[in-house]
């Protein structure tokens, strides 16, 4: 009895093997779903953004919903973003005559009095400064009102709320306009779609 190898079925017709249905894989790219991470909605409302680095199911924001967040948002995150601290890249646009509007300062008793007294010291140091270039007054004493100044009046939180003073005042005429971050994979690939053009 002769034991002959059986060839397969598979290389007998020359042709190549069918996967089997499960297995069954689509070469083209998957577009990844897209929700925005304020609202939960993976429908299109308006134009997607990636305003940050953040990856994965909180990449993508509409416009409308994070402009709405921007307007609420306490003034550190209406800068930078919360989980990547990616600090949005912006430009500002002006708004058409029937948008402007008047500031919306929520100014309180308390910050008031600051704003008074944060002006009257800078007006102090500023005389002080004519003063000591007049030859009125001494360089030592400058010196120490500029540090009480320079601790005291002009810190980090009182300049980001002057800031943020003067751009609510600004976005009376003019809308802020956060603009796409290009991460690094997008940009990969618009480079090798750029090499396989040429």
């Amino acid at each position: 009895m002769t034991t002959a190898m059986r060839s397969s079925p598979i290389e007998d017709s020359g042709t190549s093997p069918r996967p089997a249905i499960g297995n069954i894989v689509d070469n083209h790219a998957v577009e990844p779903i897209r929700q925005c991470k304020y609202c939960y909605s993976d429908e299109t409302v308006g134009r997607w953004l990636t305003p940050c680095k953040c990856a994965g199911s909180i990449r993508y924001v509409h416009s409308g919903c994070f402009s709405h967040w921007l307007s609420v948002a306490p003034f550190q995150q209406q800068n930078q973003c919360n989980t990547c601290k990616h600090i949005y890249k912006k430009h500002w646009s002006l708004k058409s005559v029937n948008e402007w509007s008047l500031p919306r300062f929520d100014v309180t008793f308390w910050d008031t009095f600051e704003i008074l007294l944060d002006c009257y010291s800078t007006f102090k140091l500023v005389r002080g400064f004519l003063a000591l270039a007049n030859g009125r007054r001494s360089i030592l004493g400058q010196a120490v009102y500029f540090v009480f100044w320079k601790s005291f009046i002009f810190t980090e939180q009182r300049s980001q709320y002057y800031i943020g003073l003067g751009r609510a005042f600004i976005s009376c005429f003019f809308k802020s306009v956060v603009d796409d971050v290009d991460l690094p994979e997008e940009s990969d690939e618009e480079e090798s779609e750029e090499h396989d053009e040429l």
